[in-house]
């Protein structure tokens, strides 16, 4: 969302898996209307998605990707 700390943050720090591994829906995308809070993350691989700024290592294991060390 706009002007939300979270949200910047979340792409900031994620700025490289952005597009090629999954994709971030903005509050006015019309996203879909089960989506509680932001950001929300969708991954066109996996079809996983999950709500809420997490640490890169739990975002990827809750849509799916085995990340290396």
């Amino acid at each position: 969302m706009d002007n939300c700390g979270y949200c910047e943050k979340a792409k900031k720090e994620l700025k490289t898996y952005i597009d090629s591994r999954f994709i971030v829906l903005e509050h006015s995308d019309n996203a879909p209307s089960d989506i509680t809070s932001f950001p929300h993350f969708v991954s066109p691989k996996t079809k996983s998605s999950c709500s809420g700024f997490r640490n890169k290592k739990t975002l990827f294991e809750k849509l799916g990707y085995i990340i290396s060390k």
